[in-house]
């Protein structure tokens, strides 16, 4: 039986050392308590502490009649050196930082936007405390389970002339897994990828900067790539993740360098010819397109009909009982009529 983490030892004092035993669980083999204790010359309270925190995000931690630890099945953590290798391969100018446990992504990136690198400049997080989501929703994830990260961007467009991009970058997602054999992912307006009706994952884009002829936005995204039955029991939606089945999954490194390259090309092709270039593969991808949807713009008011394509710049037309309607994003939630 695993100990309960000691009162006195916070999650937030502990994650570290639980990232350090993680990778040395992660590296294999059973090692006993002792062994553990000197290796990582941690006092036992706080290895207790560990152990209960990697149980809690997730982590399946065995301990063997003998006392031995080691993982139920490995951990797949990012590796800053081999999604370099991997954005390396393709071309890809996007620089990627990674860290075990933040905030949030985006907020980090928003306050290094006075830096010299902030383009192109990448952060993923194994593990985000307070993942920020679209009006004002946490992106909750297990660890090692999903993908949370943000890319700072400069555009060099207007901040007016930016709507659609989260259109956008839903339709370089989808992109990104379907060269990947993952090819059944879909899009729901503003900012969704779906998979069979399941939410997929994420997208919030936050202007860090603006001029009259550039803006800078960090682009914030979280995407299941495997969901634990205890982190769907705690959701209030369904969720879809990306397994295939007689599908080996790929590698969380894999996933995330396609999906930043395709990410780069995307907002190449945005600034160059915004959202009219996406359009209409975006309406492809489309999970409610020409369906019957009531469109809740806060808690009391609601209107409900047909789906019918977007604008060139990104709003959702919606033909109701008074006229063709154009929504745009942060306005309103998109949900299946009854």
């Amino acid at each position: 039986m695993l100990p309960s983490r000691a009162p006195y030892l916070s999650l937030d004092f502990v994650l570290p050392a639980a990232f350090t035993l993680l990778r040395r669980l992660n590296a294999g083999g059973l090692l006993s308590r002792d062994a553990l204790l000197r290796a990582l010359q941690m006092p036992p309270d706080e290895f207790d502490a560990c152990i209960c925190a990697l149980r809690e995000y997730g982590v399946m931690v065995r301990v063997s009649a003998a006392g031995c630890y080691t993982l139920a099945e490995p951990a797949d953590l990012l590796d800053a050196g081999s999604l370099a290798s991997h954005l390396h391969e393709r071309g890809a100018q996007v620089r990627v930082s990674v860290r075990d446990e933040c905030i949030s992504t985006n907020a980090m990136l928003l306050a290094r936007v006075s830096d010299d690198e902030f383009h192109a400049q990448a952060l993923a997080c194994e593990l985000q405390t307070a993942g920020r989501g679209r009006r004002g929703k946490t992106w909750q994830s297990g660890l090692a389970d999903s993908l949370t990260f943000s890319l700072g961007w400069r555009i060099k467009l207007p901040v007016q002339a930016l709507s659609g991009l989260s259109l956008a970058v839903a339709v370089a997602c989808a992109h990104s897994l379907t060269a990947l054999g993952i090819d059944d992912v879909a899009v729901k307006w503003p900012n969704d990828l779906m998979r069979a009706g399941a939410k997929l994952g994420g997208i919030l884009i936050e202007i860090a900067r603006s001029e009259c002829d550039y803006t800078d936005v960090v682009i914030g995204i979280g995407m299941n790539v495997h969901v634990r039955d205890t982190l769907r029991a705690d959701i209030d939606q369904r969720i879809a993740d990306m397994g295939v089945a007689g599908r080996a999954m790929p590698s969380r490194n894999l996933l995330l360098a396609g999906v930043l390259h395709e990410l780069e090309i995307g907002l190449r092709q945005f600034e160059r010819s915004g959202f009219r270039a996406f359009k209409s593969e975006w309406l492809r991808l489309h999970a409610f397109e020409g369906r019957r949807v009531r469109m809740a713009m806060n808690e009391r008011e609601s209107v409900e009909g047909l789906t019918s394509g977007v604008d060139d710049e990104g709003a959702l037309l919606v033909l109701t009982e008074g006229g063709m309607r154009r929504f745009h994003a942060g306005e309103i939630s998109l949900r299946e009529a009854a």
